[in-house]
């Protein structure tokens, strides 16, 4: 574990690698418990004999636990973590789905019902169904019954890697274009009955959707990631009829935004593939290795109950203690 202080001594930085205990150091996704323990998904990592599997990591602030496929995980490649009400832990990986109440593991892919083995997206409503965002679209499970929504029935695109849920009910998906799925990304908002899809025509600044949040004032925050030079990123706030961008030349960090969260106060703080950039409606405030991140690249954010937030970088875990 490695103590990092930047040149505000109110700021520490905390670094996390395998030498302290998580099973693996290329994060992907991270969620806070009931009783305040860390959950870390991880990708594959390079080791001898090729890209190897590292699962998921447990931190209740003393002691890490690691799981993989031979405690019951369904597959080692964790893209996604969702806690719901009941405690229970929900891991989207690259082959399914596992479901952990902290004793039994329970798995769920295609041959159950999921659409997809390939989950990006997890998210929970108000009564208790999951939706999962895979690559040939979304999955809603009420426990008993699987139900399939695609393009034919009325999404954007298939490929979807960003779920949020506002306080009216409606499932927000963020998706990604490509080849992959033969046409451009998009948003789409499902309200239980109908789907109303926004791309670039209607003020999307990016089509590739890869996070989104929603504030106490019902605005949503997306982070997009560009594809080319020639193709804009960044962050998009939408109000329900105006769109506003945030691009590198506004304040943050890098246009390729991969997580959101929202503190207690209120201010969003974005993982960019540049570092974390923090606004409270007004300033910007930007953190970076300088700073004491362990790895520029930040996939994932979570706020934990005394306000610390944790970063999952392609390098480690950095934790930064709750400021002031």
């Amino acid at each position: 574990m490695l103590i990092n202080c930047d040149r505000d001594t109110d700021i520490q930085f905390m670094t996390y690698t395998t030498e302290d205990g998580p099973a693996g150091t290329r994060v992907t996704s991270i969620a806070v418990d009931n009783e305040d323990s860390k959950w870390f998904g991880f990708l594959s990592q390079l080791e001898s004999g090729g890209y190897i599997g590292k699962g998921v990591s447990k931190f209740d602030g003393k002691t890490w636990t690691n799981y993989t496929t031979l405690n019951g995980l369904v597959d080692n490649w964790v893209n996604v973590i969702v806690i719901d009400k009941e405690g229970n832990k929900w891991f989207g990986t690259n082959n399914g789905v596992s479901k952990f109440d902290g004793t039994k593991w329970t798995n769920y892919t295609n041959e159950d019902g999921l659409v997809d083995n390939g989950v990006f997206a997890i998210a929970i409503d108000i009564d208790g169904n999951k939706w999962f965002g895979t690559n040939r679209g979304v999955s809603k499970f009420n426990g008993t019954t699987w139900t399939t929504y695609t393009t034919e029935d009325g999404l954007v695109n298939n490929g979807v890697f960003a779920i949020a849920i506002d306080a009216q009910g409606n499932k927000w998906f963020g998706t990604y274009g490509g080849w992959m799925w033969g046409s451009c990304g998009g948003v789409s908002k499902f309200d239980g009955t109908t789907w109303t899809n926004y791309t670039a025509n209607d003020g999307l600044v990016n089509d590739n959707v890869f996070a989104i949040a929603i504030d106490k004032q019902s605005n949503i925050w997306f982070g997009t990631r560009l594809l080319s030079e020639y193709c804009c990123g960044g962050i998009l706030c939408f109000n329900g009829t105006k769109w506003i961008n945030y691009t590198n030349a506004e304040g943050p960090l890098n246009d390729a935004v991969h997580a959101i969260a929202i503190d207690k106060q209120g201010k969003k703080w974005f993982g960019t593939e540049g570092g974390v950039s923090i606004f409270d409606g007004t300033k910007w405030t930007n953190y970076t290795t300088e700073d004491g991140l362990v790895d520029h690249a930040v996939f994932a954010i979570a706020i934990d109950a005394a306000g610390n937030k944790w970063f999952g970088t392609l390098r480690g875990i950095s934790k930064l203690s709750d400021q002031k």
